[in-house]
């Protein structure tokens, strides 16, 4: 997951180098950045956690893992026990915990975009997560996301399918519960629904999702009477999936 807008505030450093309140001006767009980092890194640490401690059937599955970088976040999952078997047994809580901080820090007024996808990789001894796993992420965020939200690959699409329709599969009914949080945009590209209808009963929803949904439209109109429609068109796209989710 990465922070919108985080690099027009950074490239405003490049403008205040003859300025008399270098240092002030300086301080005020760091504050301004860092403080929705420092949200952003918090809400990942505690809903990590959370769902951690909360995971009692997936006692022995690998854990949910998370690491900074700049205003990147990386979360991340191993699928497989022991390096053999597939276990998609956290899976489901994970995008629970992804759909938490998207819409918790979309409330505060901070939207985000981000890629979720499969792939190989290897953790080192200081928990940096190298691989094709998060290259593939990296571009679903970067390439293809484009708009607030959260693009899921099809690789993973592909297996979480394989897994709800195999009935001897230990895991069938988990691949089906995460399949609940997935859906196609208008654009056909399979994203995050955190919308849907199970993330309603988690704590503040409904008002998470007002306050989210009030930021939307404040912000589009805020673009649109400036003369950026590029921008504004980000808004405007994620407050039609509001609307067609039926909040």
């Amino acid at each position: 997951m990465d922070i919108l807008g985080q690099k027009v505030e950074l490239n405003k450093l490049d403008d205040i180098q003859s300025s008399k309140n270098q240092r002030e001006d300086v301080l005020q767009i760091f504050h301004k950045t860092y403080r929705n980092v420092k949200k952003l890194r918090e809400l990942v640490s505690n809903s990590g956690s959370f769902f951690n401690n909360i995971a009692e059937k997936c006692e022995e599955s690998p854990e949910i893992k998370h690491t900074f970088f700049s205003d990147l976040i990386v979360m991340h999952l191993s699928l497989s026990k022991d390096g053999e078997q597939l276990d998609i047994c956290r899976l489901k809580l994970m995008l629970i915990s992804l759909t938490e901080v998207f819409l918790g820090m979309l409330a505060k007024g901070i939207p985000l975009r981000g890629g979720v996808d499969i792939g190989i990789a290897i953790e080192s001894q200081d928990g940096q997560l190298y691989g094709r796993a998060l290259s593939k992420a990296y571009e679903l965020e970067s390439n293809v996301a484009q708009s607030i939200r959260i693009v899921i690959g099809q690789e993973l699409v592909d297996l979480l399918h394989e897994a709800a329709n195999d009935s001897k599969s230990e895991y069938n009914d988990d691949a089906k519960s995460c399949l609940q949080f997935i859906k196609k945009d208008t654009d056909g590209v399979y994203i995050l629904d955190y919308l849907a209808k199970p993330f309603h009963k988690l704590t503040d929803f409904a008002s998470l999702a007002s306050k989210a949904k009030i930021f939307l439209e404040s912000e589009d109109n805020k673009f649109r009477k400036c003369g950026d429609y590029k921008t504004a068109s980000k808004y405007d796209k994620a407050i039609k999936y509001f609307e067609s989710s039926g909040l």
